[in-house]
């Protein structure tokens, strides 16, 4: 990825590089570097301070805790057709804020894409009948 001419907002989906790059002059905590994934889908939560938007922290799901990167260790993952319930991120950002578990996104399943509708389930009453007129 080409260096970004603006800091990546909050929700930008990335997937990072495989294998992943040096930690060389990173100076952020030992468990945010231990969350580090090579090749997996993530979220930007946040840019680390002190880095001058070289460095950012990455949420994927299923974690406690987010990874920080630099940006030439991750590139853009844009979905297509962004759910509109995560904007596209994949995640559950209040769910995951409230229980400090990053959850996916209940209405995309954590793909970002814009489902298609589900069918309404049949009552009771409609599957009985239609067992009636089988018979």
């Amino acid at each position: 990825m080409r260096e970004p001419e603006f800091m990546l907002k909050p929700g930008t989906r990335v997937r990072t590089s495989t294998p992943l790059g040096s930690t060389g002059g990173f100076l952020i905590a030992e468990r945010h570097m231990n969350a580090r994934k090579p090749g997996i889908i993530g979220a930007i939560t946040s840019y680390v301070p002190g880095h001058g938007g070289d460095v950012y922290f990455v949420a994927h799901i299923g974690d406690t805790c987010t990874a920080a990167y630099g940006w030439q260790e991750f590139e853009l993952e844009p979905a297509k057709d962004p759910c509109p319930d995560c904007f596209g991120s994949g995640i559950d950002w209040p769910t995951s804020h409230a229980t400090s578990q990053c959850k996916a996104c209940s209405a995309c399943e954590g793909t970002a894409e814009k489902q298609p509708p589900r069918p309404a389930p049949v009552s009771v009453y409609e599957h009985m009948k239609r067992n009636i007129e089988k018979t």
